[in-house]
């Protein structure tokens, strides 16, 4: 029998487990949709999932669905995730 637990091969990564986690970061990043440590935290503390679906970016403020919500609309958004 399988378990949640065992590791799993998805191609060339090899999860720790099969535990697989939807993007739900809630209220993280800046009121201008910057990711920062808030988001960093977030992710670091559930770090020991198998795969964590990455965020749901939104593509431009306007589009942002909630506030504080981290996006890829501008040098600066692109700028803030790689800073984490």
């Amino acid at each position: 029998m399988v378990s949640l637990l065992q590791p799993y091969d998805l191609g060339p990564l090899r999860l720790p487990n099969r535990v697989v986690m939807a993007p739900m970061t809630r209220v993280r990043a800046t009121r201008d949709g910057l990711a920062g440590p808030s988001t960093a935290t977030y992710y670091a503390q559930r770090a020991t999932a198998g795969l964590i679906v990455s965020e749901g970016a939104q593509p431009s403020l306007p589009g942002q669905s909630n506030p504080h919500t981290p996006g890829l609309h501008s040098d600066a958004a692109v700028e803030a995730w790689r800073g984490l």
